[in-house]
């Protein structure tokens, strides 16, 4: 299944979408929904119709660098703690779509 696609991430380039295109973490929810980690962030991927669905933290950093890319995902309750390069901690709520998101600073 390609859950990085055209359709699914327009903003990338077709040379991103080849390295994008990947999923470093799997969880499958309590609705037998599955949650994957990619580089464009979280997709929700229904493995009943084949659909995949981006659920993505649109911010990004001072240098114009997207701070969505997502590496490893664990789930708590309702929240999916996810970090990756860049993007420092945050936490996503499956119920209700709201990202936090937690950053180093410097002192």
């Amino acid at each position: 299944y390609d859950l990085v696609t055209h359709k699914t991430a327009p903003h990338l380039t077709p040379q991103e979408l080849s390295s994008y295109n990947i999923a470093q973490n799997f969880w499958q929810d309590e609705n037998g929904q599955i949650w994957c980690a990619t580089p464009d962030d979280l997709y929700l991927f229904d493995p009943k119709t084949g659909k995949a669905t981006p659920h993505r933290f649109e911010k990004k950093g001072p240098n114009g660098i997207r701070l969505n890319q997502t590496f490893v995902m664990y789930p708590e309750g309702n929240w999916l703690w996810v970090g990756g390069w860049a993007s420092g901690l945050r936490r996503y709520n499956r119920k209700t779509g709201e990202w936090k998101q937690y950053m180093l600073t410097e002192n």
